[in-house]
């Protein structure tokens, strides 16, 4: 408004403007504009002191009130909280002041301090900037939890401005400001500490990753140890940057901890995580650079899709010192090499610390190392590495071709080859050969790459033609040698002979040898002139060859012939010589030879006449002397006659022997060693006569007589009749007549009185124990004349000695006879080893003394016989108590001291057994410190203690007896629990999970119990089966308190729930589809409501017949086949296991209910009162029950839980037995299905069960069972309503039947009668009418026993013959979904009929019942598998699978005919394995085994009778392949799970010798010395292995003959029920994954119940040939590195002799 009155002043005070007629219209305007502003402004005015009102005067706040700082609730950040009405006021006041306004009092007041205000807001402003500040740079929930107390620290110095300061209030710039300021300067710089410490610790993290851990240069070849070094001073120098950044962040670290040192437990929180967050950092960035180094090596070796592998190694071919061809480095050293570069690079990271804790097995290297990407980097370079080896073997092997070169022993070579004596030609081969082989050798690449290695032969080339040149020379060296040794024999022969021809002879001799050796020679000329050809040959050779030969040698080859030439001359000279000294030499010799042999016959006659021939003028020693002389005067002439020989045959003259001489040295030698015998015999009896009498022995005496004796008459021919022969046996025969006596006197026997009664016999006194009393002095006294005497006294000496000898033995044997005591547990007890030594040195014992005393030659021993006869039986007596009081006192131990509930709930017997318990421990203390049998059973006191014991003992067993018979009454199902078993149940009562692994010994199909554990008290709220199947409780049931009781309420939750969820399946039925109602409800109720429908529709129908409607029943009929056509639809479907059991089972059922109703449309049923309906098993609802009715039989549905499990195929058979079992039940007897193994009869009586519901308990007999077990297992039975099928019932002895059948017919009696309790051995129990009694047997099997005639009336047969086979299997392949089953099982069984009368008799061929099923089973299964395949081909394939196996070599073409036959046209491409195979033959080759593919098919035809029978024998000979095949289909089962093969699972084996052990020892039994139950071995592995419920399966194989003994235990093992029953009353229960597989020679003599329960894999060893035996074993060998030479040799020399071999039978 100024400035426009101000332009208007100026433009009126221009003449101009005025004085222009538009100014009166600018002046009217300027008037209305004035006007108008002048309005607003007061407008304006009026307004704002209204509004001034408002804000300052009004109700509300004062701005001035308002708190300096507010916060924002969703940032937290700070604000300025002036108000803005305020600041409004503060430029209006100064407006109207302008404008001259007048301003209130309260809006000047406030405005005069705008100027201290506006400062004040602008500190406050900068202090909540600094404050964002802070907060924004701590962007994330973490860094502000970590700055907590810091923030609240400033905060708590900034509230004042957020709580109490207002815009009026003083002192805030110059006080407050400052320090807040402070403080947000102290936390920003802690902040930007902390940002930029971060900021630090990743760079350095990030440094980290980009680290190279291995470092391959390019183009560049590295060996092994210099790759090694280059990469050991990479690692230096990265680990040291790896140290240094490591070390830089854990020093930034510790700084930036000391930022938050002394904060609250929420930072330290924080920072802990931000500490393990930066170690997470590092081990990523560690794991990247490792990832990326390894991905680098990997790269270098295996290649990538963009570049090929780096030449990094030259590996050179070299050859060992044994001569073998290697890689050096060798392909392990460069896979270790590699593999340790690689763990090198891990190891590096060893040194990296976790930033926090010290974990030793979490480390960053270890979690690093155990990375996926890490691992399969690491498996890439270790595939590389793996992948190169064959090519390498390859190239190595090309090089093979050489190996005879240096691989053959040079030296043993050559040393054979001279003996060989080869031909010139021969060397001149050889030579030529390694000739060729150096050239061919350097004619080789020397260079060649692979992938990432150059290989170098270099070096080998080298070597091998250093090899060739090395072989030429040893030949060329031997030829030398040989020629040098030819040339010197010839040379040095001729020298020889002519230095030896030179000397001229001087006597006979001389002549003699000269004239010999000239005769020689002159015949041997043409032969030494024969051997130059050849010398000069070899030398020829050496020549062409250039060998270099010594010039002697040749200056002697040369002169070779020249010297035999001069040879020749001088042997003619040397001729004419000798003929001259012939001559003169011939008489001297005439005139020796006279005097020689006057002289021998004047020697001869001299000893003739003088020779010692007896002793008489002789003695020993001169006799010996005068033999002496002559010998040495016979050997002299001996002499001289050879001489004189000599020379006589120089002139040719006839030489005669002289006989003088041979007769004097025969004579000689006769009497020398007759002599010499009479020499020794003299020593001997001068030894004898001058002895002690009390030091001789006479055996020896005797002995030295007897061999003196033997000596004389080897001796007689060569004496004939000498009197020196006769005088020595006369001497020798003299002492012999002398033993007898000597031996009387001898005997050790004699004692004092002996002697004292032999001197008054012959009235003579001596010392027999003084040394002058000898052999000489005995005589002396005549002794020998009262030989008779001395005899008959020294039997009876030896008698007494007998007795006092036994009494000794007896005495010695209980002085240390020790009654062994072993720890038992860990309380410090003892109990008794083993008394069977004790007992059997009593029995021995007392029977001695009984002998003893009635002879009379114990009278001196009476005394002592008398005391032993007591202290044995005392002995005997405490022993035999001390067992019984140990037997029950280690039972009761096991309860007593196990149990606090037990001890809780019998606490009498309690304290009466510790005190029983104190006792026992000090007895056995006792015993062990007396150490003896005797002392410890002779003790004062002891018997007397023992017998308090075992009365005490047995008071506690009756307490502890009626308590389990309590618990057992309580709830009967515990009957069929052993003891041992109830009393851990017992013993666990508390905690109900520990109950459920025996819910399954209870219950036939309730596995677990669901436990709701949520709750205050435990709940189980449902069951599951074995085959997985849930149903819940209609009400949980709380199991506290006493296990009897809450088990009783699971037992009545389980009926009640069955009955409730049956009417509902029932009525269900009809309202939803058919999927859904089978998976809604459980399979067995399936079934029933089933049954209800058709019974129902079926007697509708009848109606609707007797109302005269004959179509009522085919429209049932024609309803059923249209529901059965929608379940075969269904099971042809994709559906789970659980639900395709439910529909199997039904369709099996309902089937026979078709087949039903079309066997009463075909009799023309009318009504329902006709047979052919009684007869059936009809089921109706009555009430709110469903009951089941046959002919007049009448039952309650059982309601018994029995799972998902299958139904049997009902045939008229199976028919017929259901009548005659429900009409024994209706007429209260039991039944006794009997016939041939394989048909049917226990499996009849337990789908008869399941159809009712009943709980069916097989029991398998044996003849262990007592009639006690029995007895409890009757109980049960009666006092649980249940059914019993005691299979083989026949095995139990006849004496526990006879029992059996009272405790039988006890039962039925009190069933006939209608009573709820009756009298059962003594005890009242209550009884179930339901119960039923079933026995199955087979009567024709040899050893088993004859039903007592009183079992027979009670129990109804039935005979089981021959089952249709036909039926079933067209029912089991229509349950399986198979369009054609009707024709399909008329082939299956037309092809067994054929087999059984075509192929041969084996004993382990079966064609029955079982086998059908498993190979319906297993087509069903492939069918599931290849649901398009055509079903004859599915059928043919799994009926050649499935009997192949089995067959026999010959059986085999008439097999696959038969196949033909039926299924013609009909071809099978072979089944590829795939996988499975490769892992087989890898196995073998693992087990240094050969790829034998009889023993691929056999472990494949193992792996598949196994899918389909969980018993299967392996059937064959020794040395057929059975062990191998099973333990290579383990090998490669473990293989493919291992490399992530669905279908495979792990193997556990358990060998057992079933032939090495008795029955007890296999199964268990129990200790009749303690009562324990002894676990045997079987028993033992099967329940370790039926425990273990993980997917890996157990097999249990028992290797060895099959028989009857044993085999029969295991029957209910081996069929469907897949049960082992004990004696002691346990069942163990077989689970999928447990198997068993026997090993067996032939089953010649086993049943055929258990031929037909079993798989069959037949191994002839014909099928294995001979070489891979012999490949294996050279392989394997001393000799393996020549195994091709040995393979050629048996090719060469084995392979024709094994095949001119003779036929069997003939010798």
């Amino acid at each position: 408004l100024m400035r426009i009155k101000k332009q208007f002043d100026l433009l009126s005070s221009s003449y101009h403007v005025v004085s222009r007629r538009e100014w009166q219209e600018v002046k009217a305007q300027e008037s209305l504009v004035s006007t108008a502003i002048s309005d607003y402004i007061e407008k304006s005015y009026t307004d704002w002191q209204k509004n001034y009102n408002l804000v300052f005067q009004g109700g509300g706040p004062h701005p001035m009130d308002n708190t300096l700082l507010a916060r924002e609730p969703d940032t937290q950040l700070l604000k300025v909280n002036f108000s803005p009405d305020l600041l409004r006021l503060f430029r209006e006041v100064e407006v109207w002041e302008v404008l001259g306004r007048s301003i209130p009092f309260v809006a000047m007041e406030n405005a005069r301090d705008r100027d201290r205000i506006n400062i004040t807001r602008h500190t406050v402003r900068m202090l909540a900037v600094d404050y964002n500040n802070i907060l924004t740079s701590l962007r994330k929930k973490w860094e502000r939890r970590l700055f907590v107390d810091k923030i609240k620290g400033l905060d708590r110095k900034i509230s004042p401005a957020l709580v109490k300061m207002n815009w009026g209030t003083k002192g805030i710039t110059s006080h407050f400001y400052p320090d807040a300021s402070r403080a947000c300067l102290a936390v920003k710089t802690i902040v930007d500490d902390f940002n930029s410490k971060r900021k630090s610790i990743y760079k350095n993290i990030k440094e980290l990753s980009e680290l190279p851990l291995i470092r391959i240069e390019s183009k560049r070849l590295y060996d092994d140890v210099e790759f090694e070094a280059a990469q050991q001073h990479h690692r230096k120098r990265v680990g040291e940057r790896l140290d240094r950044l490591h070390t830089d962040i854990r020093q930034t670290l510790a700084d930036l901890c000391k930022l938050f040192a002394g904060d609250s437990a929420e930072s330290a929180k924080e920072l802990d995580n931000f500490i393990m967050d930066t170690d997470a950092k590092i081990q990523t960035s560690l794991s990247m650079a490792l990832r990326k180094s390894l991905q680098e090596l990997s790269r270098a070796i295996n290649g990538d899709k963009r570049t090929e592998p780096q030449q990094i190694f030259r590996v050179m071919v070299i050859l060992d010192k044994s001569g073998k061809l290697v890689f050096s480095p060798s392909l392990n050293q460069l896979t270790t090499l590699i593999s340790s570069t690689s763990k090198e690079m891990i190891a590096m990271l060893s040194n990296i610390q976790r930033l926090k804790g010290d974990d030793s097995s979490n480390t960053i290297a270890a979690a690093i190392a155990n990375e996926d990407d890490v691992l399969k980097a690491m498996i890439n370079i270790m595939g590389g590495m793996s992948a190169i080896s064959t090519k390498m073997q390859k190239h190595m092997s090309y090089w093979e071709k050489f190996k005879n070169i240096w691989e053959n022993d040079k030296s043993a070579f050559m040393r054979r080859y001279v003996k060989s004596n080869r031909t010139l030609a021969n060397f001149e081969e050889e030579i030529q050969k390694y000739k060729n082989l150096e050239h061919e050798v350097l004619a080789e690449e020397s260079m060649t790459t692979m992938s990432f290695i150059v290989v170098d032969c270099n070096s080998l080339k080298q070597e091998t033609v250093n090899h060739c040149v090395e072989w030429q020379n040893m030949f060329t060296a031997l030829l030398n040698d040989l020629a040098r040794k030819d040339l010197n024999h010839v040379i040095d022969a001729i020298n020889s002979t002519t230095e030896k021809l030179q000397v001229l002879p001087t006597n006979l001799g001389e002549l003699s040898k000269s004239v010999n050796l000239l005769k020689q020679q002159k015949n041997d000329l043409s032969q030494i002139k024969d051997l130059f050809n050849p010398i000069q040959e070899k030398y020829s050779l050496l020549q062409k060859y250039e060998v270099s030969i010594d010039q002697g040698e040749l200056d002697l080859l040369g002169s070779l012939h020249s010297r035999f030439e001069q040879f020749q001359l001088f042997l003619d000279d040397t001729d004419k010589r000798l003929i001259t000294s012939k001559r003169n030499m011939k008489s001297d010799l005439e005139k020796a030879v006279a005097t020689f042999e006057a002289d021998i016959k004047t020697m001869s006659e001299k000893f003739e006449s003088s020779a010692p021939v007896s002793s008489k003028g002789f003695t020993t020693d001169h006799a010996l002397k005068e033999l002496r002389a002559v010998r040495e005067r016979l050997e002299q002439n001996k002499v001289r006659q050879t001489q004189l020989k000599e020379g006589m045959a120089v002139f040719d003259f006839a030489f005669t022997n002289n006989d003088h001489i041979s007769k004097t040295e025969e004579e000689l030698e006769v009497l020398k060693s007759l002599w010499e015998m009479m020499a020794e015999w003299e020593q001997a009896w001068d030894d004898y006569k001058n002895s002690k009498f009390k030091d001789l022995v006479a055996s020896e005496m005797e002995e030295t007589a007897g061999r003196f004796n033997k000596k004389i008459m080897q001796k007689k021919k060569e004496a004939k009749g000498r009197p020196l022969w006769n005088e020595i046996k006369a001497k020798v025969d003299g002492f012999r007549a002398t033993m007898p006596l000597l031996q009387d006197l001898r005997n050790s026997a004699l004692r004092d009185r002996h002697w004292l009664t032999l001197m008054e016999e012959i009235g003579q006194t001596f010392d027999y124990m003084s040394d002058n009393f000898t052999l000489e002095k005995v005589i002396d006294l005549g002794l020998n004349s009262h030989g008779e005497f001395i005899s008959t006294l020294s039997t009876s000496a030896t008698k007494e000695l007998m007795v006092e000898s036994a009494i000794t033995t007896i005495r010695g044997i209980w002085e240390n006879l020790p009654l062994e005591t072993v720890a038992y547990r860990d309380r410090g007890h003892f109990r008794i080893k083993t008394v069977e030594e004790i007992y059997s040195n009593l029995d021995d014992n007392s029977a001695t003394l009984t002998t003893l005393k009635g002879t009379r030659f114990a009278i001196p021993f009476m005394e002592e016989i008398v005391f032993w006869e007591k202290t044995l039986s005392l002995i005997s007596e405490t022993v035999e108590v001390m067992q019984q009081v140990q037997k029950a006192w280690m039972y009761l131990e096991n309860i007593f001291v196990g149990s606090e509930d037990i001890r809780r709930q019998l606490p009498g017997e309690s304290s009466m057994f510790d005190s029983c318990d104190r006792g026992w421990m000090f007895t056995m203390k006792r015993v062990r410190e007396n150490s003896t049998a005797k002392g410890a059973c002779t003790e004062e006191g002891t018997l007397q203690r023992l017998n308090e014991m075992l009365s005490q003992l047995e008071r506690i067993q009756k307490s502890l007896d009626a308590y389990l018979e309590t618990k057992r009454v309580a709830f009967p199902r515990f009957y069929f629990v052993s003891s041992d078993d109830l009393l851990e149940i017992l013993g666990q009562a508390r905690d109900p999970q520990a109950v459920q692994p025996h819910l399954k010994k209870c219950f036939d199909a309730i596995k677990t119990l669901k436990m709701d554990t949520t709750k205050k008290k435990i709940e189980a709220v449902g069951m599951n089966s074995p085959e997985g199947e849930y149903v819940p409780f209609q009400s949980p049931v709380q199991t506290e308190g006493p296990v009897e009781y809450w088990m009783l309420a699971v037992e009545a939750a389980m009926r009640l729930t069955l009955k409730k969820i049956l009417y509902q399946t029932m009525t269900s039925m009809k309202g939803s589809k058919k999927e859904k109602w089978l998976s809604d409800w459980p399979g067995q109720l399936l079934i029933t409501a089933g049954q209800l429908a058709w019974t129902l529709e079926c007697e509708k129908g009848l109606a609707e017949v007797e109302k005269g409607d004959k179509g009522g029943l085919k429209i049932v009929k024609k309803k059923w086949i249209l529901m059965l056509n929608k379940y075969s639809e269904m099971v042809r479907g994709g559906l789970s296991k659980g639900d395709r059991g439910k529909l199997v089972a039904i369709i099996t059922i309902e089937v026979h209910a078709r087949d039903v109703i079309d066997r009463l449309i075909k009799g023309h049923c009318s009504a329902r009162s006709d047979f052919e309906w009684l007869s059936q098993l009809r089921f109706v609802w009555e009430g709110d029950t469903c009951r089941v009715e046959q002919i007049s039989a009448k039952f309650e549905y059982g309601y018994e839980y029995l799972g998902n499990c299958g139904r049997l195929v009902i045939t008229p058979l199976t028919d017929r037995a259901y009548m005659t079992l429900t009409t024994a039940l209706h007429l209260k007897r039991g039944g006794n299905p009997q016939g041939p193994a394989g048909t049917g009869k226990t499996e009849t009586v337990k789908d008869l069960g399941k159809a009712i519901a009943k709980y069916v308990i097989v029991f398998n007999c044996s003849d262990g069972l007592d009639y006690k077990s029995m007895g409890r297992m009757f109980s049960g039975l009666a006092q649980t309503g249940a059914w019993s099928c005691f299979d083989e019932f026949n095995r139990i002895d006849i004496e526990v039947l006879s029992v059996v059948a009272q405790q039988i017919l006890s039962i039925l009696r009190a069933i006939t009668l209608g009573l709820t309790e009756f009298d059962f051995e003594g005890k009242m129990i209550k009884l179930d009418c339901s119960c039923g009694i079933f026995v199955t047997m087979n009567p024709g099997y040899a050893g088993r026993t004859e039903l007592p005639d009183n079992l027979k009336a009670i129990l109804r047969p039935i005979s089981m013959m021959v089952p249709d086979m036909a039926l079933i299997a067209e029912i089991m392949l229509y349950s399986e979904g198979f369009l054609t089953a009707k024709i399909l099982s008329k082939k299956l069984t037309g092809l067994f009929e054929l087999m059984i009368q075509q192929l041969s008799k084996q004993d382990h061929y079966d064609y029955g019942l079982r086998n059908t099923k498993s190979i319906l089973v297993a087509a069903g299964a492939l069918k599931r598998s290849d649901p398009g395949m055509q079903e004859d081909v599915l059928l043919y394939r799994t009926i050649r699978d499935m009997q192949l196996p089995k067959l026999i070599a010959e059986d085999v073409p008439l097999f696959n005919a038969l196949n033909g036959d039926f299924f013609p046209g009909l071809e099978i491409a072979p089944t590829d394995y795939g996988a499975f195979q490769q892992a087989l033959e890898k196995a073998l080759e693992e087990r240094r085994l050969q790829k034998d593919e009889v023993i691929v098919r056999k472990a494949i035809q193992i792996y598949e009778v196994k899918l389909t029978r969980h018993g299967n024998m392996l059937v064959g000979q020794s040395c057929s392949g059975k062990s191998t095949a099973w333990a290579v289909l383990e090998d490669a089962m473990k293989a493919l799970q291992k490399a992530g093969v669905a279908g495979y699972e792990a193997v556990r084996h358990y060998v057992i010798n079933p032939k090495s052990l008795s029955d007890g020892e296999l199964y268990g039994q129990y200790d009749m010395s303690t009562g324990e139950w002894l676990d045997g071995v079987l028993s033992r592995c099967m329940r370790e292995a039926c425990a273990d419920e993980s997917p890996k399966q157990k097999w249990l194989i028992l290797d060895g003959p099959v028989d009857t003994l044993w085999i029969e235990s295991m029957n209910t093992v081996l069929d469907d029920n897949k049960l082992l029953t004990l004696v002691s009353g346990e069942r163990i229960s077989m689970p999928p994954q447990v198997s068993l597989l026997f090993e067996v020679q032939d089953l010649a003599v086993a049943s055929p119940a258990t031929v037909s329960r079993a798989g069959m894999v037949y191994f002839d060893g014909a099928d294995f040939n001979w070489r891979n035996v012999v490949r294996t074993w050279a392989s394997t060998c001393a000799l393996a590195a020549h195994s091709e030479a040995l393979l050629g040799l048996f090719e060469r020399l084995v392979g024709p002799l094994l095949g001119r071999r003779p036929p069997a039978g003939t010798e």
